[in-house]
């Protein structure tokens, strides 16, 4: 169930002043720091559906902190912009000046043109802010889904390790066992056999044809003695 936080913050969001903005990411910083408290002390002792479940709990509250941030961000910048927008305004209109006056006329076309760089230079930034939110919330997005693809790896490891603990105590894995291990025993015992004999013969098993071919059959080149 979400909580009285979220609940509000899936709402309308248009009368939120700046400080109920501040005061809500406040709190789902401390609820966020709690979970994840909660998370690493019972991460040892805990059902596995209890940690998925806290694990989902920590992702959301990411996500809808992430999501408040871009809100506060965006209403702090056009906060700023109206500031700026309302002291060209007064700064050209409310002064006494002779409106025939050249210069009065100049320092007015520099102000226009310097208050249409500077909306032009929020609209920029208001673009790349929500570019940066959009990035964090597809890296959040790839975070939760590594950390779900690793716990699948982990599980299949498990069952893995499960079935080769249960296929290593059957009758046919024993029984393939030993007749490996006997065949590897005889072929040891026929190699020293076919290394005396070339010693007791005393001639180079390398000039023999017979010895040529039967030798590598015995898996690796003997040397004599």
């Amino acid at each position: 169930m979400d909580s009285p936080i979220i609940e509000k913050a899936n709402g309308s969001t248009d009368h939120l002043t700046n400080t109920d903005l501040l005061e809500m990411k406040k709190r789902l910083d401390d609820e966020l720091h709690n979970l994840q408290v909660a998370h690493s002390a019972v991460n040892q002792d805990s059902q596995p559906c209890d940690i998925e479940e806290l694990e989902t709990r920590v992702h959301e509250l990411q996500h809808q902190l992430l999501e408040e941030s871009n809100i506060h961000s965006t209403q702090e910048l056009l906060l700023k912009r109206i500031q700026a927008s309302r002291t060209l305004h007064d700064s050209i209109f409310r002064e006494n000046t002779d409106m025939g006056n050249n210069l009065y006329i100049e320092r007015s076309l520099e102000k226009l043109e310097l208050t249409s760089e500077i909306i032009n230079i929020y609209k920029e930034t208001l673009e790349l802010q929500e570019k940066l939110n959009s990035q964090k919330l597809a890296n959040l997005q790839l975070h939760k889904e590594n950390t779900e693809m690793i716990q699948k790896l982990q599980t299949s490891r498990d069952k893995v390790h499960a079935i080769f603990g249960q296929v290593i105590h059957t009758k046919n894995y024993i029984s393939l066992k030993k007749e490996l291990e006997v065949k590897c025993m005889s072929l040891t015992i026929y190699q020293h056999v076919i290394q005396l004999l070339s010693v007791g013969i005393g001639q180079d098993w390398k000039c023999q044809p017979d010895f040529s071919q039967l030798l590598p059959e015995c898996g690796q080149s003997l040397k004599l003695i």
